[in-house]
């Protein structure tokens, strides 16, 4: 190489070296790479005794629900490491974009820095952080969603094994998916709270519907605040209902609030549960369950008259297989109402009646179950030392006896059917 050369590759260098000095101080500290995770040192000036990059947060991991925000990225990821099994990398692609989780839908394939950050050089099988919170880890590839640039029609994968990075032609490796969304961490993010955060509309009417409670969302945090769709999640989701609903698609800001409203109405008897389901871009409670709980009851009611003169402050029992007897008392009107009778069984109701004047007063009833009348019932009439009396009510759920014995107390029993 003559001199000439050689001062043209000292000088080519040189400016070189210079431009790029000058490009990495134009953008010092824009990118802070974090640590690798490896602690043991191999040999003097390795990376197990420099540990240069980023500490670590701890925790380093944030779990809600069944996704996992990496506090050290801010990336959310879901939990569990395979929710598809393997795939193609354009069917990854179409799942990991079309995948709901955690009340978010802006799911996607990760980039492969994104896939390389959670890997662990001081671990494997797999290599990623210990304590990790994620579950399913498969100790092998995974899609990234960066094509191989010499040739597209190759991705890189990322090993959970060993934190190892190659590519695989896209449309012949099946590949596990792992997917990511842009998460929040630092900063400014909303916070929800919600006021009550659970209620019990206590005995409602089959049928009937609960007065309307008001939840108030809060946002207690330091940014804006995205609710989602709010829905009613659960076993007994049917039987509980949003009536104005005034969050879903609200972005509220710093100690913004809305409303929504709801209702309880049983199509059943018994106790019914469910939750009311607020997502959200909060990042420590992406969706938020409100506890929901109602008894659907039913009405066991009637009246009762002596000639038209209704029988009032008269002893009325409910009786239920199995359950602790209710009792209650005629009102002025001569009549009764249970509100509680369980569901599930079949009920009679007895009610005590006075001495029988003389001459023998026609006694007069009618019975209904939840506002219907109980058409087609058995009802007795008991006298000490007669024989019982029967009759069935009719059409209208009302009966009649003309034939009682004076001077003598008398019982009524009506059978009821079985409690819906």
């Amino acid at each position: 190489m003559n001199m000439l050369t050689k001062k043209q590759v000292i000088l080519t260098v040189m400016v070189f070296t210079a431009a790029l000095l000058l490009y990495c101080s134009a953008f010092a500290g824009t990118v802070q790479l974090p640590e690798t995770g490896q602690r043991t040192s191999y040999r003097a000036g390795d990376d197990g005794e420099l540990e240069r990059g980023v500490a670590w947060p701890n925790p380093r991991f944030a779990v809600n629900g069944d996704c996992v925000t990496d506090n050290l990225t801010g990336l959310m990821w879901s939990r569990n490491a395979n929710l598809a099994g393997y795939m193609y990398w354009n069917a990854a692609l179409n799942y990991a974009n079309n995948l709901t989780l955690c009340g978010y839908s802006d799911w996607r394939l990760p980039n492969r820095k994104e896939l390389r950050s959670l890997i662990d050089y001081s671990n494997y099988g797999p290599a990623l952080p210990t304590g990790h919170p994620f579950t399913n880890v498969q100790s092998n590839y995974y899609w990234s969603s960066t094509s191989y640039a010499s040739d597209t029609s190759s991705a890189w994968i990322v090993s959970m094994w060993n934190g190892f990075v190659y590519n695989f032609i896209k449309d012949y490796y099946y590949v596990y998916v792992w997917p990511v969304r842009s998460g929040q961490v630092g900063g400014s993010f909303g916070n929800l709270d919600i006021s009550p955060d659970s209620h019990d509309y206590g005995n409602v009417n089959v049928g009937a519907s609960s007065p309307a409670m008001t939840f108030t969302a809060s946002n207690t945090g330091t940014g804006n605040l995205e609710i989602y769709t709010i829905t009613i999640t659960g076993t007994d989701s049917s039987d509980f209902n949003i009536q104005n609903d005034y969050c879903t698609g609200a972005v509220l800001a710093p100690s913004g609030n809305c409303t929504i409203e709801a209702v309880f109405s049983p199509s059943s008897g018994g106790l019914k549960s469910a939750n009311m389901s607020i997502p959200s871009n909060d990042p420590d409670m992406p969706v938020l369950d409100v506890p929901l709980l109602g008894t659907g009851i039913f009405d066991v009611a009637g009246c009762i008259d002596l000639d038209g003169s209704p029988l009032n402050n008269k002893k009325v029992i409910l009786k239920q297989t199995g359950e602790v007897n209710q009792t209650t008392t005629t009102d002025s009107g001569g009549c009764y109402v249970f509100t509680d009778a369980v569901s599930g069984k079949a009920f009679t109701v007895q009610i005590n009646g006075p001495v029988l004047s003389s001459p023998v007063p026609v006694i007069n009833g009618c019975a209904e179950l939840q506002g219907s009348a109980m058409t087609g019932r058995k009802v007795l009439l008991k006298q000490d030392n007669e024989l019982n009396k029967s009759t069935k009510t009719d059409i209208e759920g009302c009966y009649n006896f003309s034939n009682a014995v004076p001077d003598k107390k008398f019982k009524l029993l009506i059978k009821g059917p079985v409690v819906p």
